[in-house]
């Protein structure tokens, strides 16, 4: 049986924390993610194997047809998201599509060293390598903003 979240992913909690990162990033700061990772973004958006409603017909869960349907409309939004510079919504799209991959590497069927997978992971590398440093930086020039609850927290 395939891997799935328990309860469906909060998307408005998670777009709402993406855009205070962009805004604080904004506040100072060119207002979107250097154009070195537009192209590895375009790649991730066409790429299926990364659309987690792919999976999702594959198991059986959604028609053939739907994951289709869901796919082009997903990348039309990103591709006018693209077009007007919209920084968050492309966020939340290509972090879905990442947060899929993790899903991939973590509970299926890649392996180590295996050829399964290889062409997203350099995409994603690629795009998180540039994405990751802005976002620290970011978190580092706003020391006073509580950047949401730790989910994991010291525990003793």
């Amino acid at each position: 049986m395939a891997w799935q979240l328990s309860e469906p992913m909060d998307y408005a909690r998670h777009n709402e924390e993406a855009l205070r990162v962009w805004e604080a990033y904004e506040a100072g700061r060119p207002e979107r993610v250097p154009v070195s990772v537009y192209g590895s973004i375009r790649v991730l958006l066409q790429n299926p194997y990364v659309f987690q409603d792919f999976w999702n017909s594959h198991n059986g869960t959604m028609a053939l047809e739907e994951w289709q349907e869901r796919f082009d409309a997903a990348n039309r939004a990103a591709q006018l998201a693209l077009g007007r510079h919209d920084t968050v919504t492309v966020l939340s799209i290509v972090l879905s599509r990442i947060y899929t991959l993790r899903n991939q590497l973590i509970h299926g069927g890649a392996t180590w060293g295996s050829s399964v997978n290889r062409d997203q992971v350099r995409d994603c590398v690629g795009f998180m390598g540039k994405l990751v440093p802005l976002v620290i930086e970011v978190m580092l020039d706003h020391p006073e903003t509580l950047w949401g609850d730790a989910c994991y927290p010291v525990v003793e």
